[in-house]
């Protein structure tokens, strides 16, 4: 499992003493991990399900060291109905396809495509206690 190998990679690249190895998860190291571990799912080449599932991150013995901060909103669907739309069927599979694009690739649209400040370009210039509040 890939996570238990960077654990004893760290612990053991955090040793100053090779007579007293790391104790520490991670050497003491911070790590930042996102994203949604049911849609994520580690490669094993010819696995089967069972074998996938048991690799990931949450069936790790390093999962128990880790501090769950889970997203419980996504601000940028309230305030972006297109973008709630696309993402919808995106989930759903049920984008269009198109002839000249491979089955495994996605289109992203142009003008779901943040190209400058994503705050910015979704909340304006300013972002006020209020503006906050209503998105609770």
């Amino acid at each position: 499992m890939p996570f238990n190998t960077i654990d004893r990679l760290l612990r053991e690249v955090m040793t100053e003493d090779k007579k007293y190895p790391n104790q520490i998860p991670f050497g003491g190291k911070v790590l930042i991990v996102r994203g949604d571990f049911r849609q994520c799912l580690p490669v094993i080449p010819h696995g089967m399900r069972a074998q996938i599932v048991q690799s990931c991150l949450k069936y790790s013995q390093a999962w128990s060291h880790f501090e769950h901060l889970p997203l419980v909103r996504n601000v940028r669907a309230k305030s972006d109905p297109e973008y709630t739309e696309w993402l919808l069927k995106l989930g759903n599979g049920s984008l269009p396809t198109f002839d000249d694009l491979r089955a495994d690739l996605i289109e992203i649209p142009q003008e779901l495509i943040c190209k400058d400040d994503i705050v910015r370009e979704i909340f304006g210039d300013t972002i006020t206690p209020e503006l906050v509040e209503t998105m609770s």
